[in-house]
């Protein structure tokens, strides 16, 4: 049952004008405010079916429908079986940087997935998109939205909420019949708030100062998740669409999302890689197309497009071996891809390297070539690049690593 009376007008109906100018201003993801979008391909894709093909390595079973192609500087592999692959280099291309060779040091799809999301194997490790909400929507409703998939808080819990059916429930009031008293919620507030007045005048408490933010972040979230309805059994577009909204509403800095596949398919192909992988590459590209459609075409609170100032990172938590096996399919192999797209992005082109056996190769941190005096492209120093673009200081999180700076610009 809806309530009657709603969360936010208890609040005006309790605090007068003097109690109100206390509340701290909670401010909303305006002009300035960068933004992270992860999207996380859960099973360890097939490289070189699309990023990195090697057509001229004899050493690799690739799948041989496929054809070389490029979107201005970037190479990619095409086949007429996956169109939604060009398509998308087509149309948003020369918004990407593919990274290759990126080295996961696991092969284990929990501790690979880990390593990807925040560089280390630690569990106290926060994921990347936690790290960039707590630096850049600290005073955000929902600093971090993981809408779906990984998510990996380590000590930085209080910047992380998953954004879900119950949230959003619970933000609209749809509580069981009977559990909610308007009016004695309205009392109960009133007190609490004049109590907080009380002992803020005496002691100057910050608790006090962090719990009446909390109040007005807690209004905010009411307004901000207006209209927004994600269903216990929410299909991928309506998921999609709220890890937009979220960071266009200005309730958040970052959103994570785990990109759906096929029915009867997935990325973890120990039998018929070439099929298997070739569906979910497919439904992966249609669905980064509508995706970057869409932040091209929905505004930030500012105005701008909202591409313009959300950098998109899509992973996946590991590679497969560069030989089939007896049931045609490639099992697991510790070195990966991915791609970075939009704001900050030196675009359309591929940085970092593997040989003709899909190993990694020391790469140029800076111009993210290929060269013997270089070093190795970790998952560590790839986030590190990433935190770094944030204005973060990456030995924070990842003490030692230098960070790969190749995919951005400037």
């Amino acid at each position: 049952m809806r309530r009657s009376v709603s969360r936010r007008r208890v609040l005006q109906l309790s605090v007068g004008a003097g109690l109100a100018t206390l509340l701290p201003r909670v401010a909303r993801a305006g002009s300035g405010r960068r933004r992270l979008l992860v999207y996380f391909n859960q099973g360890g894709w097939d490289t070189t079916q699309v990023f990195d093909p090697h057509f001229e390595s004899s050493d690799i079973d690739r799948d041989p429908d496929a054809v070389p192609a490029s979107a201005g500087d970037l190479a990619y592999a095409h086949a007429d079986s996956r169109p939604s692959v060009q398509r998308f280099f087509e149309a948003h291309g020369h918004r990407c940087v593919v990274v290759n060779g990126i080295a996961v040091r696991s092969i284990s799809h929990s501790l690979a997935a880990r390593w990807m999301s925040t560089g280390t194997p630690s569990p106290d490790a926060p994921d990347v998109a936690t790290i960039v909400a707590a630096h850049q929507g600290a005073d955000l409703p929902l600093p971090a939205s993981v809408v779906s998939g990984p998510r990996y808080p380590g000590t930085l819990g209080r910047y992380q909420v998953p954004l879900n059916h119950l949230l959003v429930a619970a933000a609209r009031g749809e509580l069981p019949a009977g559990a909610f008293d308007g009016e004695r919620e309205a009392r109960l507030r009133t007190w609490l708030l004049q109590a907080a007045e009380r002992r803020l005048e005496q002691t100057g408490d910050a608790r006090v100062e962090e719990y009446l933010a909390a109040l007005q972040r807690r209004d905010a979230l009411d307004e901000g998740l207006e209209g927004l309805d994600i269903a216990e059994d929410a299909d991928a577009d309506t998921l999609l669409d709220a890890a937009v909204q979220v960071l266009a509403r200005g309730l958040s800095a970052c959103a994570s999302i785990q990109g759906e596949v096929p029915s009867l398919v997935g990325w973890d192909t120990h039998s018929d890689n070439d099929a298997v992988q070739d569906a979910c590459y497919e439904s992966a590209f249609a669905t980064l197309h509508q995706l970057v459609d869409t932040l091209v075409s929905t505004s930030a609170p500012d105005g701008q497009p909202l591409i313009d100032s959300t950098t998109l990172l899509v992973i996946s938590e590991m590679g497969r071996l560069p030989h089939l096996n007896a049931q045609q399919g490639k099992d697991h192999w510790p070195v990966t891809s991915c791609m970075v797209i939009g704001a900050g992005v030196a675009r359309g082109r591929v940085v970092g390297a593997t040989d003709g056996g899909l190993n990694s190769l020391p790469v140029d941190p800076d111009s993210g070539e290929a060269t013997a005096g270089g070093t190795m492209l970790t998952s560590a120093s790839l986030l590190a690049g990433l935190v770094e673009r944030f204005d973060i200081d990456p030995a924070e999180f990842l003490p030692g690593t230098t960070p790969f700076r190749a995919p951005y610009a400037g």
